[in-house]
């Protein structure tokens, strides 16, 4: 305690003297705010609240003081107007050290209008209300012990009375073992518990049951009571002792902190080595964990070393309850010139080590050391074949990509040992080839000690190794496979092993082998219990299409892949049959940022209109949402998109067979097919066509755009939709006729040229495009003035451009034959050159241009239909 911060405590008292007597009542009690996950709390004894209650209550007896006094449950004693004198909570702390909780404190109330407890369940909660009722810990707001500890004080763990504490220097501890005397105080962390789920009584009718399975597991906030306590100590290498303490260094200090589970781990590491490692430079200080990977009987580590490794500290994905250990090592140097005494894992890793690596999608998987080179190391992921296997950088690089390999179980979870009977895992199908596994949902109904004799396996599934077991281990599960046929699953067991094969479809699994994953490793976490590939097909009498399973056996359709993707929605789709039209599109439209975002975060949900007659009552719009969701969710390597063609071969017959078809054709009937499923305008009002002669055209313009939207709103039109101008003269009577009409896409004729292998460019066909041109008859206008019908002369100029530009290449010409009369198409070869970036339409666009949005666009789906 410094003398400025006394004196300025002094100076604050002064001048609140002659405050009403109720003011530190007042002021303690709009301390009081709600406590949320994340906010910092302290424990207090009920006892000391207790009189606190009695002496604000003499002072201010207001309702607030009678709230406060039900939510601690507690009873205001009006004839207690003792003061509460300081803060002490020594009676809370542990025998070996007051400054430390006790451990036998089990179980809080909360300070406030939300209730937080510690690991109290369903059954205990009578329990805990009687307990607390007789005096327990009660937690309050960070700002309201402020207040408290500034008007009374608090007892130190030397006996000694203090009025003011200094502030934290790290906000990250929770306990910090500093010079005496200390206040006796208790912070912690508000953190979110386990999910609590219900379970069904005794008692419950069938249709309880029901609704209670409907039920998803609640999380509740809790008080960390008992955060880890991390404890460290610190090696220095300096020129003395290099040589002889080549592998540890010499000890110069060691010490403990307490951190909540849930504050992040780099930021917290960085505090850790601020305090034991201070003025000391970045480059001369690194910070090692303790990994631990005993089993019964076992002493071979995954990696050669005394088993810490070095932690990431610009990792900040990981919080303090990924820590294995908590056991620290500081490592320093006096100088950088120095070389470290400890191997990092990188430069200790042999072919065979067990390590976490990431794929190219940035998912974590056990893995195995294939071969190391000079920058790069070969790893195969347990559970996948080898053409997955991987190459990982040594160390780290600005570029993205995969990182650096880390220990075993710093990255992914030791799900293996929390498995319980009941549990379901992913178990690799009997009948599996090895390049193509199939994956199911199995059932642990049985698990075997780590120090059983191996049993012998006959039936399981082909492996490519089936020597390959995670650290060597042994154990084994017995897994129950409802998919897999009778004749297909069989189960041999040693001598030793009472259990047998019944029923069939029971068999043994090596728990560390390949032929077991963790759930969600292949199967989508919304059909776990499905196979890894699905086809589609329509049901019999069903105008929708439905999922059907199918094996691997003769007349297999083309279906869909699981693996890791090259980069994130580089998936390949399976041609169906001449669907290479419907690939190409799906693959340009599936890039459109803002409109996939749309499908991915289920936002499309709230604006399906199946009312509306012109659309397919949400079905083509679901069918594209739940290909796009499985194109991004790294799952996939290759995808059928057979549900969604058979979608929209539902609602346009034309596409219903294997033939080919013009993909600007599919691409304008799939975007109004999702126009109209999304159209947010559930009663479409009649509205008049608008003529513009004789009035301004941005006035008819913006006129032209609120009449659309009153029939047309939809995510289709905020994104791709733009507007032209249509000009159309009569020819006889000079009549005009001055319309804006809606696109969303653009058809550029080329330019036709005597040599046909010239080459174009996009500029080219824009200018043809706004050339004027004569109608045939066919095409012919009705000529208000006139009365009939003329070839007038028309002009198409654009004056909005949407977001999503597509422009179509009409590369048929159609001319009619002299000899028969029936109409011939031929097909333009030449070549349009198109800019990559920078395609600026400024010059072509008739109407406003927002300077901040200029009509600039960049190309990111090239096909014969190109979308900028």
């Amino acid at each position: 305690m410094t003398a400025a911060s006394m004196n300025g405590v002094s100076s604050i008292a002064a001048s609140k003297h002659h405050a009403p007597p109720s003011y530190p009542v007042m002021a303690a009690l709009t301390a009081l705010p709600p406590l949320t996950v994340g906010q910092t709390v302290y424990l207090m004894d009920s006892s000391w609240l207790q009189h606190w209650l009695n002496w604000a209550w003499s002072l201010h007896p207001a309702d607030s003081l009678q709230r406060l006094a039900l939510q601690w449950n507690l009873t205001i004693s009006p004839f207690d107007v003792e003061g509460p004198g300081p803060i002490d909570s020594s009676c809370l702390g542990s025998e070996a050290d007051v400054t430390i909780l006790d451990p036998s404190i089990t179980s809080v109330v909360s300070g406030s209008i939300l209730r937080v407890r510690s690991d109290v369940t369903t059954k205990e909660e009578k329990k805990q209300d009687e307990m607390n009722a007789s005096g327990q810990v009660i937690a309050v707001s960070e700002e309201f012990y402020e207040h408290l500890r500034r008007v009374h004080g608090v007892v130190c763990n030397d006996g000694y009375t203090v009025s003011f504490q200094r502030q934290e220097r790290e906000s990250l501890l929770l306990y910090e073992p500093l010079e005496s005397p200390r206040p006796i105080e208790f912070k912690r962390k508000v953190i979110w518990g386990a999910p609590h789920t219900s379970h069904p009584g005794p008692h419950m009718s069938l249709m309880e049951k029901l609704m209670l399975q409907e039920d998803r597991p609640t999380r509740v906030p809790v008080v960390e009571l008992h955060p880890p306590k991390l404890e460290y100590s610190v090696t220095r290498i300096d020129f003395n002792s290099g040589a002889s303490n080549h592998n540890k260094g010499v000890e110069v200090g060691e010490g403990f902190v307490y951190v909540s589970s849930a504050a992040p781990l780099s930021d917290t590491m960085s505090t850790v080595l601020r305090i034991a490692a201070p003025n000391t430079a970045s480059q001369s200080v690194r910070l090692w964990t303790e990994m631990k990977y005993a089993f019964p009987g076992e002493t071979k580590m995954p990696v050669d070393g005394d088993g810490f490794e070095l932690v990431d500290l610009d990792d900040k994905s990981r919080t303090v309850s990924d820590l294995q250990s908590t056991r620290l090592l500081i490592e320093t140097r006096c100088s950088v010139n120095l070389p470290w005494t400890r191997q990092a894992l990188i430069d200790r890793l042999k072919v065979g080590d067990f390590v976490d690596a990431q794929d190219i999608a940035g998912q974590w998987y056990e893995a195995v050391v294939r071969e190391i080179g000079e920058d790069t190391i070969k790893v195969h992921y347990l559970g996948w074949h080898s053409k997955w296997d991987g190459l990982v950088p040594k160390y780290k690089t600005e570029s993205k990509g995969p990182a650096p390999p880390a220990p075993l179980w710093s990255r992914t979870k030791r799900w293996r040992e929390k498995l319980k009977v009941g549990d379901v895992v992913e178990i690799r199908d009997s009948s599996s080839i090895v390049n193509r596994p199939k994956w199911y949902s199995g059932i642990v109904k049985q698990i075997g000690k780590p120090t059983d004799r191996p049993r012998v396996i006959d039936g399981g599934a082909e492996l490519e190794d089936s020597s390959l077991l995670l650290l060597h281990r042994t154990q084994q599960i017995l897994v129950e496979v409802e998919q897999e046929k009778a004749d297909k699953a069989t189960m041999s067991t040693a001598p030793m092993s009472p259990t047998t094969a019944d029923p069939p479809f029971r068999r043994w699994v090596n728990l560390y082998g390949e032929e077991v994953c963790a759930l969600h490793t292949h199967l989508n976490e919304k059909v776990a219990n499905e196979p890894a590939t699905l086809q589609y097909d329509l049901g019999y009498g069903r105008d929708k299409p439905v999922e059907v399973l199918k094996g691997h056996g003769a007349g297999f359709l083309r279906e869909s892949l699981r693996g890791s993707p090259p980069a994130p929605g580089s998936v390949g789709l399976q041609n169906l049959g001449n669907s290479c039209f419907l690939n190409s599109i799906l693959q340009c439209l599936s890039h459109i940022q803002p409109l996939t975002q749309y499908f991915l975060k289920d936002q499309y949900l709230q604006d399906i209109n199946k009312s509306n007659p012109l659309g397919s009552c949400g079905q083509v719009s679901e069918a594209y949402a739940g290909l796009l969701q499985k194109v991004w969710s790294g799952e996939y390597s290759i995808l059928a998109p057979r549900l969604l063609k058979q979608t929209v071969a539902s609602f346009a017959p034309q596409f219903d067979n294997s033939y080919q078809h013009d993909s600007q054709e599919f691409c304008q009937f799939l975007l109004d097919g999702l126009h109209e499923d999304l159209n947010r305008v559930k009663k479409k009002p009649y509205v008049e066509e608008l003529e513009g002669f004789g009035r301004p055209d941005h006035e008819t313009a913006i006129e032209s755009w609120r009449k659309h939207l009153l029939r047309h709103d939809s995510v289709i039109v905020d994104y791709c939709q733009g507007m032209h101008r249509s000009h159309l003269t009569c020819p006889h009577c000079g009549r005009e006729s001055i319309k804006f009409d809606v696109y969303s896409s653009i058809s550029l004729p080329l330019v036709m040229h005597k040599d046909k292998m010239s080459t174009l460019s996009l500029e080219d066909c824009l200018e043809k495009f706004m050339e004027g041109e004569q109608l045939d008859d066919l095409n012919a206008w009705f000529c208000p003035r006139c009365r009939k019908h003329v070839c007038a002369l028309k002009l198409i100029a654009l004056w909005s451009v949407p977001d999503i530009l597509i422009l179509h290449l009409k590369r048929f010409t159609f001319d009619t034959c002299l000899t028969s009369g029936t109409m011939l198409r031929s097909k333009i070869d030449c070549k349009v050159e198109f800019p990559i970036d920078n395609l600026d339409l400024t010059k072509h666009v008739l109407g406003p241009i927002d300077p901040d949005a200029p009509p600039i666009y960049s190309l990111f789906g090239p096909r014969w239909s190109h979308i900028w």
